[in-house]
């Protein structure tokens, strides 16, 4: 049996003149979002890393990606990134963070590229913001993590953890032993006949089928414009937009029979309308269909509404999405599960923002 003190020894390592707490695992999942552009300076990400470290009790390595990484890191606070920055270079910021061997690194993404008719102004539906969750092993190479990377658990930014996190990473951490191209959700409501994902939670895995997949969803999202009906009234074309590779419908529908179907009694943003490119593109990505979509349990993902919040009803990820959801669950309901139900701290103050000067 080795001595405490030479466990300790090799715990310790090196990342180019960084010393860094090693993990005694082969590899071990980073958990991931990206804050672009103004959601640097959101409380938003206070409500994200909060909730995944004091509700989701994951103690492991996070990686956050953001074009203005110092504001975002200003936004947080030293207490969530557990104290000052450790290492800096053009690539990423790394804080200690406060999970056992859990450091937070704050990736520098790029993106100069809206919708072509939209520009900067596209907002949400920015293309290149949206490509972030695609290049995501590009910002693993080049964050010094301490430990292989086993598999991504990509999640949008307006996600909330609502429950200890163990269950939900464990079954995650069963599919990277399987031969997937990536795991997501079922969209929740009656669109799941569609087989539409939801793309809100994505898991990626450090294969060249997963990293295939990633690779020509980007290549479809890039090429794709959204269709806007004529002034006459003409509905839009059904392929408006060019694929990198159009997915045979007979193909695509026999895959879609095996996409389970779930129905949590509840509307789904894919049925309001505000359906994302990252949905419609992926649901084309023939090579992503062709690599596996394994779906992950139902039971881990929440769509709220005023009513669930109110009642604290809640899952591993909750989905206050910032384009249909947030907007239609009242403000009181929201800060009565974030602080009372979920008892974060009101100092998060989750709502406000603040402006994110030039880096």
């Amino acid at each position: 049996m080795m001595s405490k003190g030479l466990i300790a020894f090799l715990a310790m390592g090196s990342v180019a003149g960084l010393r860094v707490q090693m993990t005694p695992e082969v590899g071990a999942p980073v958990v991931n979002a990206v804050f672009m552009g103004d959601y640097g300076g959101r409380h938003q990400a206070r409500l994200w890393l909060g909730s995944l470290r004091q509700v989701g009790k994951w103690q492991g390595t996070v990686m956050m990606v953001s074009d203005h990484p110092l504001c975002l890191a200003n936004t947080l606070g030293e207490e969530l990134l557990g104290g000052k920055m450790e290492h800096e270079d053009e690539n990423v910021h790394i804080y200690p963070g406060t999970g056992a061997g859990g450091r937070v690194h704050i990736a520098h993404g790029s993106a100069k590229t809206g919708l072509k008719k939209g520009g900067s102004g596209a907002g949400t539906q920015n293309k290149g913001f949206k490509m972030q969750k695609q290049l995501v092993w590009s910002h693993i190479e080049g964050s010094k993590f301490s430990h292989p990377v086993s598999a991504v658990i990509y999640t949008d930014e307006d996600i909330v953890f609502g429950k200890d996190l163990g269950e939900a990473i464990a079954a995650i951490r069963e599919t990277e032993k399987g031969d997937y191209a990536l795991s997501l959700f079922d969209d929740q409501g009656n669109s799941a006949r569609k087989h539409e994902l939801h793309t809100g939670v994505v898991v990626s895995y450090p294969t060249e089928k997963s990293k295939d997949c990633l690779a020509t969803w980007m290549v479809n999202l890039n090429n794709y414009e959204p269709c806007k009906p004529s002034k006459g009234g003409k509905p839009c074309k059904k392929m408006h937009y060019k694929l990198n590779e159009e997915l045979d419908e007979a193909d695509f529908e026999e895959k879609a029979k095996s996409f389970s179907k779930v129905n949590a009694g509840t509307d789904s943003d894919l049925e309001s309308g505000m359906m994302g490119i990252d949905h419609r593109t992926l649901g084309r990505t023939k090579v992503c269909a062709k690599g596996g979509i394994n779906k992950l349990e139902p039971k881990f993902l929440h769509m709220p509404t005023t009513e669930s919040m109110n009642d604290g009803i809640g899952a591993e990820f909750v989905h206050v999405t910032n384009t249909y959801r947030a907007a239609r669950i009242t403000k009181e309901s929201q800060e009565h599960y974030f602080y009372d139900v979920l008892g974060l701290d009101r100092a998060y103050d989750v709502f406000a923002e603040e402006k994110c000067p030039a880096e």
